[in-house]
Formats: structure tokens, sequence, C-alpha cells
């Protein structure tokens, strides 16, 4: 759980691949952004890529059998 800025940004096309979205909050009074920081085209200065490794769960995908 890391130290950082995150983002609520519910709305952000972009928040599935972005750690400032998907991480796990920090227990110790976590700290979001006031106003989500999108720009009108879309794009975020604050976007922080999500590289996942092999066996991480929030990026895996469910099928149905």
């Amino acid at each position: 759980m890391p130290d950082i800025v995150k983002c609520h940004a519910i709305h952000c096309k972009i928040r599935h691949t972005c750690y400032r979205y998907i991480s796990q909050p920090y227990h110790f009074g976590q700290m979001y952004f006031d106003k989500p920081p999108m720009k009108e085209d879309g794009s975020c200065e604050y976007y922080w890529e999500h590289k996942p490794k092999l066996n991480d769960r929030r990026t895996e995908t469910k099928t149905e059998d």
C-alpha cells in the first residue's frame, strides 16, 4: 500500500490502467486529488501507468465456462 496521492475520477477513460486509481488505499489518512486532474482531451499529467505483475489479481479478467 503505497503512500501516494490517489485519484477517484470514476469518469476517467484511462482509470483502469492508472496506478493512482487502482492501487489499494494507504491505511493512515489516504490523500486524494481534490479535483480529478483530467484535461478536457481525456489525458492526465499525473497518469501513472500500472504495469501488472504476472499474478496481479487486479487486472485478471473472469471468463465464464
